[in-house]
């Protein structure tokens, strides 16, 4: 928590608290689910395009001079925690259910491709129930690996050349997306990273006309629902893009809020909100099993208020011991690969 501390201003900070309210969303989204609250699930969903645009933003104006060693840190960030439940999953799979069919997702998880199936319409690998959230995984990490291709052709915009890659990429993400290939993801990430060059300042002017695009947007999705929901179009295509839009619009409420006063800043900074950040991957990772999973809360109780009493508790044992383990193995695979290149 003491990182947080020596930041001078405020801008960091608001990007620390908007990666934490991303991953709130993400669960948040998932609990929703729980209770089939829909509509409240489709609104918190749009914690991964925060989390995606935000992700973008963070290394557009970032220095990457060895992109290998680079994305091999990302990679141990990412997947080193996720490699780590997954094999206590398949330990409780095979031990309470002694289903061995879900070993052959082993390679799967290994590669980083579980989240294929999310990407690429009808490939569907065999996976653990309650690890479908991981798709993000291998999103981000593709983000990531492109990421250093533009590094390398050193790509910038300016207004009119950014304007030109979002009409692009809207013909992209729609065409893709009739032959079952979802890009979107990748489109949000590339709208944070390319918005960073050229967005710098927060004003009134620009935030009310921020929020005028956001309800625009929001009322044309209402509009094309009425007569193409379930569809492509709307599902995929209009849901996801408007989306888009409203997680612009958070990102740029909470700079902008940011700009006028301490408050975002001294939120990030709080104890608990520093203390929860820190962990919000890893709760990330593990919370999803205890919904879905052979360990789901819904069999362990049948009270309501119960069920969420156990699921904090088993989210939050599980995922102070992975962020142990994580640090562990991390801190070894980095000590090996120092004596290594010694």
């Amino acid at each position: 928590m003491d990182k947080y501390k020596n930041m001078k201003d405020g801008y960091d900070l608001e990007l620390v608290l908007l990666r934490f309210l991303g991953m709130l969303m993400i669960v948040g989204c998932h609990l929703a689910a729980y209770f089939q609250l829909s509509a409240l699930g489709q609104i918190l969903n749009v914690g991964v395009q925060l989390f995606l645009f935000i992700s973008g933003w963070i290394y557009s104006n970032r220095t990457i001079e060895d992109g290998k060693k680079w994305l091999g840190k990302r990679w141990l960030r990412i997947c080193v925690p996720m490699y780590i439940w997954v094999v206590v999953l398949y330990i409780l799979e095979l031990g309470i259910n002694g289903n061995r069919g879900v070993l052959s997702g082993i390679p799967v998880y290994l590669m980083d491709l579980q989240g294929i199936s999310f990407l690429i319409e009808g490939v569907n690998p065999h996976l653990i129930i309650g690890t479908g959230h991981m798709w993000f995984l291998t999103a981000i990490m593709l983000c990531y690996m492109f990421t250093i291709v533009m590094k390398k052709i050193d790509v910038s915009v300016n207004k009119r050349s950014f304007a030109i890659f979002v009409f692009l990429g809207i013909v992209g993400v729609t065409a893709f997306a009739y032959i079952g290939v979802y890009t979107e993801w990748m489109f949000v990430y590339f709208l944070g990273y390319f918005l960073a060059q050229i967005w710098r300042d927060y004003t009134d002017k620009q935030w009310l006309l921020l929020t005028g695009c956001m309800l625009a947007a929001m009322a044309i999705r209402l509009g094309i629902r009425c007569f193409a929901d379930e569809t492509i179009l709307y599902d995929i295509i209009v849901s996801q893009l408007t989306h888009n839009v409203l997680a612009i619009w958070i990102f740029g409420t909470v700079k902008w809020i940011g700009s006028k006063t301490e408050i975002i800043a001294r939120i990030a900074r709080n104890k608990a909100v520093c203390y929860l950040e820190e962990k919000s991957y890893y709760i990330y990772i593990v919370h999803y099993y205890f919904l879905t999973g052979t360990f789901s809360v819904r069999k362990m109780a049948d009270n309501i208020g119960l069920q969420m009493l156990i699921f904090v508790i088993l989210v939050w044992i599980s995922a102070v011991i992975l962020q142990k383990m994580d640090y562990f193995l991390v801190k070894n695979i980095e000590k090996i690969l120092l004596k290594k290149r010694g």
